[in-house]
């Protein structure tokens, strides 16, 4: 499976990357490979969004070294011209 082939689903503010990693050596080498590929998911979905800046992520673990998918949140990113013109809405 490659980044690209990940199928992402998406709303306002979340993201879901369904991974569906397991091993069934419980070690250190298959938590630090784990790890890597969830890093460069991570960065993998910021080159695809520029537009969206991530606020946090969290693992979605399954059972013993299962990883199902990782969550992202994520709000708009605004470039500085953006910021100028952006006008907060009235608060009632």
């Amino acid at each position: 499976m490659t980044i690209n082939e990940l199928k992402v689903v998406s709303s306002p503010g979340h993201s879901f990357v369904p991974l569906y990693l397991t091993n069934d050596n419980c070690n250190d080498q298959a938590a630090a490979d784990f790890a890597d590929l969830v890093l460069k998911v991570i960065s993998r979905f910021e080159k695809d969004n520029p537009n969206l800046k991530i606020t946090s992520w969290k693992l979605q673990n399954g059972y013993k070294c299962e990883i199902v998918g990782i969550w992202i949140d994520h709000e708009m990113r605004y470039s500085i011209t953006d910021s100028m013109n952006h006008k907060p809405q009235d608060q009632k």
